[in-house]
């Protein structure tokens, strides 16, 4: 779901859910664009929800981003743009 700095501008979101399997770990990639010539300022961007089936004990170090990449309204990557990830289990 959209969130942040990404709420109010019209854009394009994409995802894409792997289950695990004994062998790998679940993955979720997602795809972000902005529409038109809008661009979107630095901050959050997506919030991703989760349902964990019981008897599963999550734990923060069970999530990761990698693959993270800014590119600009011509398609070239914007140097020194990084991202974070912020994992709250409730």
């Amino acid at each position: 779901m959209l969130s942040g700095a990404t709420v109010a501008k019209p854009g394009l979101l994409t995802g894409v859910h792997t289950p695990s399997t004994p062998a790998a770990p679940g993955t979720v990639a997602i795809r972000l664009a902005s529409a038109g010539n809008t661009t979107f300022d630095l901050g959050e961007f997506v919030t991703v929800n989760t349902d964990i089936l019981p008897g599963n004990v999550p734990t923060v170090a069970g999530f990761t981003l990698t693959g993270f990449k800014a590119f600009d309204l011509n398609g070239a990557e914007i140097p020194g743009v990084t991202s974070s990830i912020v994992v709250d289990i409730r």
